[in-house]
Parts: C-alpha cells; sequence; structure tokens
C-alpha cells in the first residue's frame, strides 16, 4: 500500500506543534511515513495538505502515485477536532493514512471517523506507551532499559540515590518558562508570555524558550541534532541490523 517506503517502516507521529508538513514530507521522501498534526481543532487542514503537496511537486517520492494518494499521514486529536471539517480536506488531498486518537467516550467515538475516512486511507489507533498524554511515570520497560544501558552499560543497579539524580536531570532540560518562575514572576505574566512564544514557530523550544517539548519515552537515547531524513535512514538500518544481523543490508 506504500511503494515509497522502505523495510522496516519508520513512522513519525503527528505530534501537536511539532509534526508539520516539512517534517512528514522529510520523512516520507527518505522512504518512511510522515504524518502531519491537523491540531485540536482540524480548521486550518486544508492548508497544511496544500503545503506538503507542494512540497511533494518539487521532486517525485519513489514509487508513489501523487495523483491517486499524498504520501503523508494525518494524526487528528478526536476529542476536539471536527470530522465535518476533516472530511472534506481528506477526500480532496487524499493522505494516505490517518492517525485517530484520543476519543473522548471510548472506542465507539471513532466509528463515525473510520467509517466516513476508510474508503481512501487506513487508520492508526493510538495505545499507551506512545509518549504524550500519559502518566508522568508511564515509561515502559522496553523504553527505559536501552537508555539505562547506553548510559551506564549493561549491568543495571537501582542506587539509593537514584532521586538526586532524576532532579538534576529535571533541572537540566528547564527552559524560560521555568527560570523565570523561579526567580519570581508573577504567574500570569508567565501565562500570558506562552502564547506569544507559540507564534515564533521553533524558536519557541529550546533552553532560551518557553515552550514544552514534548517527547515519547525514547528521547534519552537521542544524543546530537540531525536532519530528519537521516534519522530515517539510520534508524531503519539499525532495525534491519538487529531484525535480520549485520549480513543483510537494508533495501533503501
Amino acid at each position: 500500500d506504500y511503494p515509497w517506503t522502505a523495510s522496516p517502516l519508520i513512522v513519525s507521529a503527528p505530534m501537536a506543534r511539532v509534526a508539520k508538513p516539512t517534517l512528514a514530507v522529510a520523512v516520507s521522501k527518505a522512504q518512511g511515513l510522515g504524518f502531519i498534526a491537523a491540531g485540536y481543532t482540524s480548521d486550518n487542514l486544508e492548508e497544511l495538505l496544500q503545503e506538503a503537496t507542494e512540497l511533494f511537486s518539487d521532486s517525485k517520492t519513489t514509487g508513489s502515485d501523487e495523483s491517486t494518494v499524498l504520501p503523508v499521514g494525518v494524526g487528528f486529536i478526536t476529542w476536539s477536532a471536527s470530522l465535518q471539517t476533516a472530511i472534506p480536506a481528506i477526500k480532496k488531498y487524499r493522505p494516505c493514512a490517518v492517525w485517530l486518537f484520543a476519543p473522548p467516550a471510548g472506542y465507539q467515538d471513532l466509528l463515525p471517523w473510520a467509517t466516513e475516512i476508510r474508503a481512501s486511507t487506513s487508520q492508526k489507533m493510538q495505545g499507551s506507551d506512545a509518549g504524550g498524554h500519559s502518566q508522568a511515570q508511564g515509561a515502559s520497560v522496553v523504553t527505559l532499559v536501552p537508555e539505562v544501558a547506553d548510559k551506564i552499560g549493561t549491568e543495571i543497579q537501582r542506587p539509593d540515590g537514584s532521586l538526586q539524580v532524576q532532579n538534576r536531570l529535571l533541572h537540566k532540560g528547564t527552559n524560560q518558562t521555568y527560570m523565570d518562575y523561579i526567580r519570581g514572576m508573577p504567574k500570569e505574566e508567565n501565562k500570558e508570555l506562552y502564547p506569544q512564544a507559540m507564534e515564533e514557530d521553533g524558536q519557541g523550544y529550546g533552553p532560551k524558550g518557553r515552550l514544552t517539548t514534548y517527547a515519547g519515552t525514547g528521547v534519552g537515547l537521542v544524543n546530537h541534532v540531525m536532519a530528519a531524513s537521516d534519522i530515517v535512514t539510520s534508524v531503519r538500518n539499525l532495525a534491519h541490523e538487529l531484525l535480520y544481523g549485520r549480513s543483510k543490508a537494508s533495501r533503501l
């Protein structure tokens, strides 16, 4: 169904305010599957899909038929997104997949979405281990153990000082919102600065930014900045090596 992709398939999730057309298209061009975050309302979905279409127009995506399907997916937060707003844009641009997250009253709320969408796309249902919108201590052992092993090796113990380590790491990851808070900035003033930073796009993130950086449970294994296409290739090659051994090269 996704002829432009390579195996193992690498998918970038539709994280709100981060997974924009530029990122999604870069992942799909690297033979992965990129998702665009439709946001909390899906009001700008048509503009997002049009931008993705234009980004694909300057270079053909390997093996895809762009007259039939747009080689990116779209993710919806279903407790707030509008199905009525989304359907016209989906039918017009035909994204290759739809990711449905957080139905307000259970899985039955996804049935109208699936009924309307399934004729033209596939759907992805997000579980609790995908990062974001979960409990503070929701990390699974599958992701926790590789992070610890990456830092200290294969002999893993739980020292008495683990709480202090956690606190130091938390402080290391603070941003300007937190620093202003501990310096005494009034709460209401700090809150007013946050939506202003949202208008700064990527400049609002980082140690000197104000925006919260959301990440999945594997974030501890990220050690340096890479282009999206390089990340897709690197992760795919590593997955292929773990699955099949070093003797077999990944299909690129």
